[in-house]
């Protein structure tokens, strides 16, 4: 009787271990984090800041906001100017904007990416 037990208590250990296996990998691929991209600030005019970019004006057009040590800033696109290197564009915000630390760098979200595709990429050797 007593061997029975454990066979039991065996099985239905491995069972909750499955079962706990399948709910950790679904939710690795069903729950998706926002990638975001950093901008250099060039200049900072009261609440018009400029910035310098070499990634798609899309982003920019897509997006009317920006992160800044942890605090989310709206924006409005005055002006772009365009050059061989990139792109420099002027942006008016809704509140007022200070640097810290001489940090210059801002963070606009990219795209929402599953963690398993994270993990992925943090893997490959680039």
């Amino acid at each position: 009787m007593k061997n029975y037990k454990k066979k039991g208590l065996l099985l239905v250990s491995i069972i909750i271990t499955f079962i706990l296996t399948i709910v950790f990998f679904y939710l690795l691929i069903s729950i998706k984090l926002w990638t975001y991209n950093s901008v250099s600030i060039l200049n900072i005019d009261d609440n018009v800041i400029s910035v310098y970019t070499t990634l798609d004006l899309e982003l920019f057009i897509d997006n009317n906001f920006f992160y800044y040590d942890n605090l989310k800033y709206n924006y409005k696109i005055n002006s772009k100017d365009n050059f061989e290197e990139g792109v420099i564009l002027s942006l008016e915000l809704e509140k007022s904007f200070k640097l810290i630390n001489d940090d210059m760098m801002i963070l606009l979200p990219n795209k929402r990416v599953n963690i398993f595709s994270l993990i992925i990429d943090s893997w490959r050797v680039k």
